[in-house]
């Protein structure tokens, strides 16, 4: 071989191992973008899934449905670390129609601010006004207690969990 065309072999090489450079470059690059998708999509995934128990939770709350919300609490232990709730049933007197039962919600983690007044009956029942006074609005109940928690029946809940609530700064009807 000639001097010229070692010279055109040598620049043909140099030119395509950084042409390989480039090329394994930008698979690197595209490889990011598809890892970066992957994960946002899995968390995306995850989110959608946490959502939909939330919002099967809620609809159970507002039907009166507490025994629903207890028995995926029960079955997955997903449902028992999303929920914002704890559900016990404190009694099973109505086996057939469970939303007439009483249980004790108590909350999981993050208990809102409330203020309690403890109330006393005649039949040594014990009853709390609940204030809640989350974004300047006041809300008042009654409710029996059991410890930091509250006895309510399904049918309670169903009547009282309807109304606008202002979450985030924006009014949701329930």
């Amino acid at each position: 071989m000639d001097k010229n065309e070692l010279i055109k072999q040598g620049i043909a090489e140099a030119e395509k191992e950084a042409q390989e450079k480039e090329i394994a470059f930008i698979k690197g690059v595209a490889k990011r973008y598809l890892e970066d998708i992957q994960s946002y999509k899995t968390k995306e995934e995850e989110t959608k899934a946490k959502r939909k128990i939330l919002e099967s939770e809620l609809a159970d709350l507002k039907s009166g449905r507490l025994d629903k919300i207890k028995e995926r609490q029960d079955k997955d232990e997903k449902c028992r670390d999303i929920s914002p709730i704890i559900v016990i049933v404190v009694n099973n007197n109505y086996p057939l129609k469970p939303w007439l039962n009483e249980y004790s919600i108590n909350w999981r983690n993050n208990i809102p601010s409330l203020s309690y007044t403890e109330l006393s009956s005649l039949d040594n029942t014990r009853y709390r006004t609940t204030t809640s006074s989350t974004n300047n609005s006041m809300n008042t109940f009654y409710a029996n207690t059991l410890g930091d928690g509250f006895l309510l029946k399904g049918t309670t809940c169903q009547a009282m969990a309807t109304g606008a609530y202002d979450i985030m700064g924006k009014i949701i009807n329930l």
